[in-house]
Formats: C-alpha cells, structure tokens, sequence
C-alpha cells in the first residue's frame, strides 16, 4: 500500500450542482482504470461519505481525471489549480466498527 499512499497528493471536498463530491488529486497514472480501482479502494476507507472523483495535476496543461460514474458536467466545473488540498485523512481502524448512536 505505500505505492498507493505516496501518490494521493491531496484531497478537497466541493459541492457541484448541489453534489457533495470527494476530489483526490493523485500521480497521472493512478487515473487509469486498472490503478484507480486500487486507489478507490484505498481512499474509500478516509472518504467513505461521498462519491469520489479522482485527478491527475495537470502536465502541459492536460489534467486526467477518474471516477464510476460520470464526470462529464463535473468535470467543467473543477479547476484543480484553484482547490484548496488538504492531506488525506487518517482512517483509524480501532474506532471503524463503533456506530454513532
């Protein structure tokens, strides 16, 4: 899993259309279908509350973008330079089985 932890290079929550969304900005090649399926899994375990989306920083001006669903009028609307990332949060195993209630 380090592979996969050292290419998340931030995370943003945003709201699109009345959307709550999860961006990660990841390493280019983690947008691929094959390697985002691995970092889905592995992100889904901090940002398991909304439907995430995955990005690549942009190179000569092209930025890769990755989700299940789609992205398309999203997608318009990001401007990965203006995000404000954050650090992937922690997921902490000990407290993942307790209910809030």
């Amino acid at each position: 899993m380090g592979e996969i932890s050292g290419a998340v290079l931030g995370t943003a929550t945003i709201s699109i259309l009345g959307v709550h969304l999860a961006l990660v900005l990841v390493d280019p090649e983690f947008t691929y279908p094959h390697q985002a399926q691995r970092m889905l899994k592995f992100v889904e375990r901090a940002l398991f509350a909304a439907p995430i989306i995955l990005l690549s920083p942009r190179v000569c001006g092209f930025s890769r973008a990755y989700a299940t669903f789609n992205i398309d009028l999203f997608l318009q609307r990001i401007n990965v330079d203006e995000i404000a990332w954050a650090d992937l949060p922690a997921h902490d195993h000990a407290h993942a089985a307790e209910v809030p209630f």
